[in-house]
């Protein structure tokens, strides 16, 4: 063998031996350095050859200690848990970047098992950052205050479309050590501020088509707040199809774990966790999960926090998206804070399936207008005010809010111990879409099957007999003061052949039957629920004039006397006389319609014998 091809022999043996029996420095040192000399440079993977072992290096996941030349601050040099990791991150993005042809990559970052500190991390498209798991690979926290002094993150979206930037097997932590409770090294800083910029034409941007999958988010005060676009006027800067799947987020005292703002759609959370690792009742986070409206760019309408600018895009108006199609399912858990699932409307169609609801004073709770959807999900001890530093008596499982809706769906179980089950439920608290109950409950594993108390809503009639039911399917129902006034129209969302159950409560309440009105009776003549009676009706024609509902039966009318009361009775109404006894009448008939007492005539049928 010629004496330089020996050398050359020689030279590659010692960097393969280098890169197999030495520590990491040695490890990075042979990757960065000398990978030429094992004859390994990266190429796009259409110019490769598969058969040699070159080309398959050349496919593999950019790894960070490719990069580890570019590492200027290493506190102590033999040590790369000590070095600022942010350059050399930066760099095996770029590389990847550089190597991928297609909008949604090809290559990705890894992290061996380890620890590498970092400043920030600007996460890119079709770029994914793949650890080794999350109990092997972890991303502490360095100092870092960025000089316009807007929410920041240790990781944060590059401006435009980020999509097919998937993030896997790492733990990010705020703290120098992912013990919890180590305090945070920087305190406004969230862990993940996945915040939806424009691209440099203004044209769109969001977080699009990617997972988060064992994924931790450890001891910082804030968790992640998933930002997308905030107006109605310009909508491409959604948050959509993303999959947390795993995904830890536990913060410091008082912090927020999980807050999502803006446009988001087709968002899937599942198993994980939002939690405050506060043992302090009165520190703990102040929700676990909040949905809600992007801050106002013209007020400072979160933690001290404005909206953005409206100069970003022209024209662009005030915040008004909130999320849709959130959905948390497979054991995600609301744990350990104030409130559990904390919702703002307009946010819609926000589901919990098979959730885990413990130590919480407020499980759920809906404010404005907007839904959720319950079912198959456990609470624990969800509903105890104390927990959270409140009153006694001061919590519940569920809080509705006006104009708010709750589906309460089948499979839900409540254990241990709660101030109250929902929100006041009288007339006046509950004068709103209302809270629909699918499924029963049951207090414990084994008990009994409870039935809560049905909210009902109590709409006033107004002078042209009009009532507004909303989605309520039972309600209760007074004489308006003008007694001579006949419930004549009825606004409801509900479906043809869901029904409406009213009972009248303070006097009798007479249902038109004639034009003007959308019920029909059956009768052909107006008829009259009797003071605590019930009426039942079918819906059976949604939103359009005419007969929208149709009366399937009222409750019979029973008295001692004929009623002197001063309301409204219609011709035709039959009182039955429950003072049963020789001689007296079986019943009364109003012959003539008016009020009792003065224009209402009433005659006498059979005299009992």
């Amino acid at each position: 063998m010629p004496n330089d091809t020996l050398a050359q022999a020689v030279d590659t043996l010692s960097a393969i031996n280098k890169v197999t029996n030495a520590g990491t420095v040695h490890v990075a040192n042979a990757t960065s350095v000398d990978a030429a000399l094992v004859g390994w440079t990266r190429a796009p993977m259409a110019s490769l050859n598969m058969g040699t072992v070159a080309a398959s290096l050349g496919t593999t996941w950019i790894s960070v200690w490719e990069f580890v030349n570019l590492i200027t601050n290493k506190p102590s040099p033999s040590d790369p848990t000590t070095w600022d990791w942010t350059p050399a991150i930066a760099g095996a993005q770029a590389e990847a970047r550089s190597m991928a042809k297609a909008a949604y990559g090809g290559y990705g970052v890894s992290f061996t098992a380890g620890i590498y500190p970092v400043t920030r991390i600007i996460h890119y498209s079709g770029t994914p950052l793949q650890g080794m798991g999350s109990a092997n690979t972890f991303l502490p926290a360095l100092p870092f205050d960025p000089a316009n002094g807007k929410p920041y993150g240790m990781l944060e979206l590059a401006p435009g479309v980020v999509q097919g930037a998937h993030i896997s097997g790492i733990t990010f932590c705020g703290s120098p050590s992912y013990v919890y409770g180590t305090p945070a090294v920087n305190p406004n800083q969230w862990g993940f501020y996945c915040h939806a910029q424009y691209d440099a034409s203004y044209v769109e941007g969001g977080f699009w088509h990617s997972n988060l999958i064992d994924v931790c988010f450890w001891n910082f005060k804030k968790g992640i707040w998933s930002r997308g676009g905030y107006t109605q006027a310009n909508s491409k800067r959604p948050h959509q199809w993303i999959n947390f799947s795993g995904v830890q987020v536990e913060v410091q005292d008082g912090g927020e774990p999980w807050l999502f703002t803006g446009q988001h759609g087709q968002i899937s959370v599942r198993g994980g966790h939002g939690k405050s690792i506060s043992s302090a009742v009165v520190k703990r986070a102040l929700y676990s999960v909040k949905v809600a409206v992007d801050p106002d760019p013209s007020t400072t309408a979160y933690q001290g926090i404005n909206g953005e600018s409206t100069s970003d895009v022209s024209g662009v108006g005030n915040a008004t998206r909130a999320g849709h199609n959130i959905i948390f399912s497979d054991g995600f858990s609301f744990q350990g804070s104030q409130k559990g699932l904390w919702v703002n409307g307009p946010a819609r169609n926000i589901t919990s399936d098979g959730c885990w609801y413990e130590t919480l004073a407020q499980a759920v709770t809906m404010v404005g207008d907007g839904s959720i959807s319950l079912s198959n999900n456990h609470f624990a001890n969800a509903g105890i005010g104390t927990t959270a530093g409140g009153l006694p008596g001061t919590g519940y499982i569920v809080t509705l809010g006006a104009k708010g809706q709750i589906d309460w769906g089948p499979g839900n179980v409540v254990e241990g111990s709660y101030d109250h089950l929902v929100s006041n439920t009288s007339s006046g608290a509950n004068e709103c879409n209302g809270i629909n109950w699918w499924g029963c409950l049951r207090t414990d594993a084994t008990g009994p099957t409870v039935l809560p108390a049905l909210p009902q809503k109590s709409p006033a009639m107004d002078a042209s007999g009009n009532i507004d039911m909303g989605t309520h399917r039972f309600g209760t129902i007074a004489p308006n003061a003008d007694r001579t006034v006949r419930l004549s129209h009825i606004s409801s969302n509900l479906l043809p052949g869901q029904t409406l159950v009213l009972r009248a409560t303070t006097g009798p309440v007479t249902i038109k039957s004639a034009a003007g009105s959308n019920m029909i009776t059956g009768t052909g003549r107006d008829i009259t629920i009797p003071v605590g009676g019930i009426a039942t009706f079918l819906r059976i024609q949604p939103y359009v004039a005419g007969a929208e509902f149709l009366l399937q039966s009222v409750s019979a009318h029973t008295a001692s006397a004929v009623p002197t009361d001063g309301f409204y009775y219609t011709q035709g109404h039959v009182i039955e006389n429950i003072a049963t006894a020789a001689g007296v009448p079986d019943r009364w008939k109003c012959t003539t319609s008016g009020l009792a007492g003065t224009t209402a005539v009433f005659k006498a049928a059979a005299v009992l014998t």
